[in-house]
């Protein structure tokens, strides 16, 4: 999500009620901004997983369903109330700028602005969060919780009318990286019949990522910072510099 993706909104058309059946539960709920990811805490829910496994679940799911709004390489603040013992705990799920970007950086070689790109990201702390929060207080693993997200990923989904919308407002911007054009366009435009398109992603390195040592928090960020420092050092890739 761009930083100014919010201005953009004002324009959305406004917001219809569909005829939703009525849901009826006893034990638990699950609130999301996607259906697909909503599904996938149910899933894990009636597997038998607690409620940090189904958030989790539906906070990957939302990253692929969902890619205009969520990143899985974004932010991800959780809030954790435990009613056993009335206790509740934060995990900040925001990261900071990578160490090398820094207010010199941009005043000399952006003339004090940030330009469009990587060097707007922060270093994405979702999959940290999500990792301290199943291991503190989840019952399952991170290839359970994963399960859907990477179902979706690998086999496509329904881009839902929001979305379509969304991406169609920033077709434009989409056009200057050609890898967010051949994932959010289809032909060099924007997907528009949400209800027959499919998005699939690239899931060549699940496999690795799934494993119990692809993904484990410190390393996650500390790669994810060096890499950052990586690009600011060359300049974007315009200069040659030692890989991290």
């Amino acid at each position: 999500m761009s930083l100014d993706s919010a201005s953009s909104q004002q324009g959305a058309p406004r917001h219809r009620p569909t005829a939703t059946v009525q849901t009826i539960g006893t034990r638990w709920a699950v609130a999301a901004g996607h259906p697909l990811a909503a599904e996938a805490g149910a899933r894990v829910l009636s597997a038998g997983g607690n409620a940090v496994d189904a958030g989790v679940a539906a906070g990957m799911t939302l990253g692929v369903v969902h890619p205009d709004m969520v990143s899985v390489a974004g932010v991800a603040p959780i809030l954790v109330h435990l009613a056993r013992t009335g206790e509740t705990f934060e995990v900040s799920g925001v990261g900071p700028y990578p160490r090398a970007s820094s207010r010199e950086y941009f005043a000399t070689r952006h003339g004090g602005q940030i330009p469009p790109g990587l060097a707007r990201t922060v270093v994405p702390a979702a999959p940290d969060a999500w990792c301290t929060a199943l291991e503190r207080w989840g019952t399952m693993s991170f290839a359970e919780v994963a399960a859907a997200a990477t179902e979706h990923a690998e086999r496509g989904f329904p881009v839902s009318a929001f979305s379509a919308y969304q991406m169609g407002t920033h077709a434009d911007k989409y056009k200057r990286w050609p890898t967010s054009a051949a994932l959010y366009l289809r032909d060099g435009r924007a997907y528009r019949d949400y209800f027959s398109m499919q998005m699939q992603f690239d899931t060549s390195n699940a496999e690795r990522l799934l494993t119990p040592a692809g993904l484990t928090p410190p390393p996650v960020l500390e790669y994810l910072d060096r890499l950052f420092h990586y690009c600011i050092a060359s300049d974007w890739g315009r200069k040659p510099v030692p890989a991290p």
